[in-house]
């Protein structure tokens, strides 16, 4: 029994760690287009960049224009008899949270532009959701690649200036060992020199000896 409520429990978290594609408007040049939408908690630009990705790993090239990624001749569904143009925009959720993004996802017949669309047409539109959700978990991969990059950038910093650490204690020792050297010289040139005063000292003393009373 607790294996079983284990299961459901790691499979609530599984569903959960991304969102699910709905229904919802996308604004293009003063148009409402019907848009398969998914919110997901990483900022525009990375997700554009891990769409282009996802896709070019699919062989398709992008179209981008006015922030918009369109991609032409695609089989969103295997059992589908034809191919369509797919067309992504991706916007901030909102000022607060400049770290979750909406993706649009509208769907076009194959060689429409997204402004021959017809705005309210649901063509699409179920597997545009689909298709949303199935590349969900290589938009969390291509975050968890930057996050690898970034965090590879943060260590090599973080290891030269460690290393920049040890050549200035190299160089710090280096002068440490000239000044106690020319410590040591110092000390021996006193002796030498006090014995020279001495000396000299002795040499006055022994004129002034000779002068007559």
């Amino acid at each position: 029994m607790k294996r079983i409520f284990s299961f459901f429990i790691l499979l609530l978290a599984v569903n959960n760690l991304f969102s699910q594609a709905y229904e919802a408007k996308l604004e293009h040049q003063r148009k409402m287009y019907v848009a398969a939408v998914i919110e997901l908690p990483y900022p525009a630009s990375e997700l554009e960049d891990a769409i282009q990705d996802y896709m070019a790993k699919k062989g398709f090239k992008v179209n981008s224009s006015k922030n918009v990624l369109s991609f032409k001749g695609v089989k969103l569904n295997p059992n589908n008899t034809e191919n369509n143009d797919i067309h992504f925009k991706v916007e901030r959720k909102s000022r607060k949270e400049k770290e979750v993004s909406l993706v649009h996802l509208v769907v076009s017949k194959e060689n429409e532009t997204l402004t021959q669309r017809i705005p309210e047409d649901l063509l699409g539109l179920e597997d545009g959701k689909s298709f949303l959700n199935a590349m969900t978990p290589a938009m969390e991969a291509y975050h968890l690649e930057m996050e690898i990059i970034e965090q590879d950038k943060v260590i090599k910093k973080a290891e030269k200036k460690f290393e920049n650490l040890e050549d200035d204690q190299k160089d710090l020792e280096k002068k440490i060992r000239n000044l106690e050297d020319k410590l040591e010289q110092n000390k021996k040139d006193q002796a030498t020199q006090k014995t020279e005063v001495s000396n000299q000292k002795n040499i006055l003393e022994g004129l002034k000896a000779k002068r007559k009373s």
